[in-house]
Protein backbone atom coordinates (compact mmCIF):
# COMPACT_ATOMS: atom_id res chain seq x y z
CA UNK A 1 0.00 0.00 0.00
CA UNK A 2 2.48 2.45 1.19
CA UNK A 3 4.42 1.55 -1.87
CA UNK A 4 1.19 2.58 -3.96
CA UNK A 5 1.05 5.74 -2.76
CA UNK A 6 5.34 6.43 -3.06
CA UNK A 7 4.62 5.66 -6.76
CA UNK A 8 1.38 7.94 -7.52
CA UNK A 9 3.44 10.80 -5.12
CA UNK A 10 6.06 10.98 -7.46
CA UNK A 11 4.20 10.50 -10.37
CA UNK A 12 2.59 13.75 -9.23
CA UNK A 13 5.41 15.81 -8.17
CA UNK A 14 6.90 14.88 -12.00
CA UNK A 15 4.06 16.48 -13.73
CA UNK A 16 3.54 19.16 -11.43
CA UNK A 17 7.59 20.37 -11.50
CA UNK A 18 7.34 20.28 -15.44
CA UNK A 19 4.50 23.28 -15.26
CA UNK A 20 4.40 26.95 -14.49
CA UNK A 21 5.32 28.37 -11.51
CA UNK A 22 1.80 29.67 -10.33
CA UNK A 23 0.87 26.40 -10.04
CA UNK A 24 4.20 25.24 -8.07
CA UNK A 25 2.28 26.57 -5.18
CA UNK A 26 -0.37 24.02 -5.26
CA UNK A 27 2.05 20.80 -5.93
CA UNK A 28 3.49 21.84 -2.74
CA UNK A 29 0.54 22.05 -0.74
CA UNK A 30 -0.32 18.44 -2.54
CA UNK A 31 2.75 16.91 -1.64
CA UNK A 32 2.40 18.27 2.17
CA UNK A 33 -1.13 16.92 2.12
CA UNK A 34 -0.06 13.63 0.76
CA UNK A 35 2.82 13.43 2.70
CA UNK A 36 0.93 14.61 6.16
CA UNK A 37 -2.21 11.62 4.84
CA UNK A 38 0.77 8.90 4.44
CA UNK A 39 2.16 9.69 8.28
CA UNK A 40 -1.13 10.02 9.74
CA UNK A 41 -2.03 6.23 7.98
CA UNK A 42 1.82 5.04 9.56
CA UNK A 43 0.72 5.81 12.64
CA UNK A 44 -2.99 5.79 13.03
CA UNK A 45 -3.48 2.50 10.76
CA UNK A 46 -2.55 -0.19 13.92
CA UNK A 47 -4.88 1.67 16.17
CA UNK A 48 -7.35 1.56 13.41
CA UNK A 49 -6.87 -1.93 12.38
CA UNK A 50 -7.03 -2.96 15.77
CA UNK A 51 -10.09 -0.56 16.47
CA UNK A 52 -11.78 -2.25 13.52
CA UNK A 53 -10.42 -6.15 14.56
CA UNK A 54 -11.91 -5.52 18.03
CA UNK A 55 -15.24 -4.06 16.94
CA UNK A 56 -15.17 -7.31 14.36
CA UNK A 57 -14.61 -9.58 17.41
CA UNK A 58 -16.81 -8.09 19.54
CA UNK A 59 -19.84 -8.07 17.01
CA UNK A 60 -19.15 -11.91 15.89
CA UNK A 61 -19.41 -12.61 19.87
CA UNK A 62 -22.48 -10.66 20.12
CA UNK A 63 -24.34 -12.70 16.96
CA UNK A 64 -22.56 -15.95 17.93
CA UNK A 65 -24.36 -15.47 21.45
CA UNK A 66 -27.58 -14.53 19.87
CA UNK A 67 -27.05 -17.34 17.69
CA UNK A 68 -26.49 -19.20 20.78
CA UNK A 69 -29.45 -17.97 22.85
CA UNK A 70 -31.65 -18.60 19.74
CA UNK A 71 -30.39 -22.07 19.97
CA UNK A 72 -31.12 -22.42 23.42
CA UNK A 73 -34.86 -21.19 22.81
CA UNK A 74 -35.34 -23.18 19.99
CA UNK A 75 -34.06 -26.06 22.35
CA UNK A 76 -36.67 -25.17 24.79
CA UNK A 77 -39.21 -24.49 22.59
CA UNK A 78 -38.89 -28.20 21.37
CA UNK A 79 -38.97 -29.47 25.08
CA UNK A 80 -42.36 -27.67 26.10
CA UNK A 81 -43.90 -29.04 22.81
CA UNK A 82 -42.69 -32.61 23.44
CA UNK A 83 -43.61 -31.94 27.74
CA UNK A 84 -47.05 -30.92 26.21
CA UNK A 85 -47.43 -33.75 23.72
CA UNK A 86 -46.40 -36.27 26.77
CA UNK A 87 -48.84 -34.40 29.04
CA UNK A 88 -51.67 -34.52 26.40
CA UNK A 89 -50.95 -37.91 26.18
CA UNK A 90 -51.41 -38.45 29.90
CA UNK A 91 -54.64 -36.49 29.78
CA UNK A 92 -55.70 -38.98 27.45
CA UNK A 93 -54.79 -41.74 29.13
CA UNK A 94 -56.26 -40.39 32.60
CA UNK A 95 -59.51 -39.81 30.58
CA UNK A 96 -59.65 -43.07 29.54
CA UNK A 97 -58.84 -44.75 33.34
CA UNK A 98 -61.83 -42.18 34.74
CA UNK A 99 -63.74 -43.75 31.93
CA UNK A 100 -63.17 -47.13 33.10
CA UNK A 101 -63.54 -46.37 36.77
CA UNK A 102 -66.56 -44.88 35.90
CA UNK A 103 -68.10 -47.73 34.19
CA UNK A 104 -66.79 -50.40 36.08
CA UNK A 105 -68.57 -48.36 39.29
CA UNK A 106 -71.97 -47.68 37.67
CA UNK A 107 -71.83 -51.80 36.92
CA UNK A 108 -71.21 -52.07 40.84
CA UNK A 109 -73.70 -49.33 41.46
CA UNK A 110 -76.23 -51.14 39.22
CA UNK A 111 -75.36 -54.77 40.46
CA UNK A 112 -75.58 -53.90 43.95
CA UNK A 113 -78.93 -51.76 43.60
CA UNK A 114 -80.60 -54.82 42.00
CA UNK A 115 -79.28 -57.40 44.41
CA UNK A 116 -81.07 -54.53 46.46
CA UNK A 117 -84.52 -54.23 44.56
CA UNK A 118 -84.01 -58.28 44.77
CA UNK A 119 -83.93 -58.55 48.76
CA UNK A 120 -86.48 -55.92 49.11
CA UNK A 121 -88.81 -58.34 46.99
CA UNK A 122 -88.34 -61.30 48.80
CA UNK A 123 -88.42 -59.23 51.78
CA UNK A 124 -92.04 -57.87 50.61
CA UNK A 125 -93.30 -61.15 50.15
CA UNK A 126 -92.04 -62.72 52.91
CA UNK A 127 -93.59 -60.47 54.96
CA UNK A 128 -96.57 -60.17 52.67
CA UNK A 129 -96.39 -64.41 53.98
CA UNK A 130 -96.15 -63.59 57.44
CA UNK A 131 -99.32 -60.86 57.00
CA UNK A 132 -101.01 -63.53 55.50
CA UNK A 133 -100.29 -66.20 58.08
CA UNK A 134 -101.32 -63.97 61.14
CA UNK A 135 -104.55 -63.19 59.11
CA UNK A 136 -105.33 -66.88 58.74
CA UNK A 137 -104.55 -67.52 62.26
CA UNK A 138 -106.33 -64.63 63.36
CA UNK A 139 -109.44 -65.58 61.10
CA UNK A 140 -109.38 -69.02 62.75
CA UNK A 141 -108.85 -68.08 65.99
CA UNK A 142 -111.90 -66.14 65.95
CA UNK A 143 -113.97 -68.79 63.74
CA UNK A 144 -112.61 -71.80 66.05
CA UNK A 145 -113.89 -69.51 68.80
CA UNK A 146 -117.32 -69.16 67.40
CA UNK A 147 -117.34 -72.79 66.67
CA UNK A 148 -116.28 -73.83 69.69
CA UNK A 149 -118.93 -71.42 71.86
CA UNK A 150 -121.58 -72.45 69.80
CA UNK A 151 -124.22 -75.18 71.18
CA UNK A 152 -124.49 -77.30 68.65
CA UNK A 153 -120.93 -78.00 68.30
CA UNK A 154 -120.77 -81.30 67.05
CA UNK A 155 -123.86 -81.34 65.12
CA UNK A 156 -123.52 -79.11 62.17
CA UNK A 157 -119.57 -79.94 60.67
CA UNK A 158 -120.61 -79.16 57.50
CA UNK A 159 -122.17 -75.94 58.45
CA UNK A 160 -118.51 -75.50 60.50
CA UNK A 161 -116.59 -76.20 56.98
CA UNK A 162 -118.62 -73.57 55.00
CA UNK A 163 -118.26 -71.16 57.77
CA UNK A 164 -114.28 -71.38 57.57
CA UNK A 165 -113.96 -71.64 53.99
CA UNK A 166 -116.04 -68.38 54.04
CA UNK A 167 -113.69 -66.75 56.55
CA UNK A 168 -110.26 -68.25 54.62
CA UNK A 169 -111.47 -66.78 51.02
Amino acid sequence: MIKKICIVFFAISGCAFASTEVQADIVERTINFAIFAALIYLLLAKHIRSFFAGRTQSITAVFEKAQERAKEAKSAREDAQLRLEQAKEQAKEIIALASEDAAAAAARIAIKSDEEVRLLHRLKEENKTVIENKIIRAVVTEAMGEILSADDFLSDQKAIVENLIKRVA
